[in-house]
């Protein structure tokens, strides 16, 4: 039988920044800004906003699993329609050590060596909406998966403007500032060497914050270890 999910959300991943406000960040720091129609305003955030989140996984959710006695397999049909095994950052049972994201194969090859029940260390997915863990379950467990949902998905140039965006309020300024105004300006040859820096301050913003989410997320893993 298919495992039972229920979902929630964190609240880090609400940014408060509307994409009427965004549009003002853009405007402020471009070159000739009033050349530029909504659409294509729109267009660079969106762009821009995709590249951070799927770089960094800013974006958190946490989405719980309730895994079944006996039983290995699961199904993600009442995840967020969004969820996808490769947004995954990390799955764990309560404060247990981390379980090894693997390979579904790998995962499939230790259940053929013989049939193991006790707590799962390992899961793997077959597909967007199904998987595994390994060994098979000696327990009822609650399985937490916290996972980075793509950035907000909207209509360029229609959105609603109050839509907030959802990267989180203390890291996408700068998306804003450098990222989306070198996105939109990156082909206009006059305003290159200005690009060049709003691009570099970008790409330096993309790695702070990537260092400081991969420390984040081991002193989370050292803590659970502990306990």
């Amino acid at each position: 039988m298919p495992n039972t999910f229920s979902t929630t959300t964190a609240s880090a991943t609400a940014s408060g920044m509307t994409i009427a406000e965004a549009r003002l960040y853009v405007t402020q720091f471009a070159r000739n800004a009033d050349e530029y129609t909504a659409t294509e305003l729109d267009r660079a955030i969106l762009a821009i906003g995709k590249d951070f989140v799927n770089r960094t996984r800013c974006t958190r959710q946490l989405s719980t699993v309730a895994l079944i006695l006996n039983q290995r397999d699961f199904v993600t049909a009442d995840l967020p329609t969004d969820f996808r095994p490769d947004r995954l950052i990390r799955a764990y049972i309560g404060t247990k050590p981390e379980l090894d994201v693997a390979d579904y194969s790998e995962v499939m090859a230790l259940h053929n060596l013989g049939a193991i029940t006790g707590l799962p260390a390992k899961i793997g997915f077959d597909s967007f909406s199904s998987g595994s863990v390994y060994p098979t379950c000696d327990a009822a467990y609650s399985l937490k998966l916290n996972w980075s949902p793509p950035f907000t998905v909207y209509t360029p140039g229609t959105a609603t403007t109050s839509t907030q965006l959802n990267i989180p309020d203390d890291l996408i300024i700068p998306v804003m500032m450098y990222g989306a105004v070198s996105r939109l300006q990156h082909f206009m040859p006059e305003h290159q060497s200005f690009i060049a820096t709003a691009r570099e301050e970008y790409e330096m913003h993309v790695r702070r914050t990537k260092g400081a989410l991969a420390t984040q997320g081991a002193q989370t893993a050292s803590r659970s270890r502990i306990a």
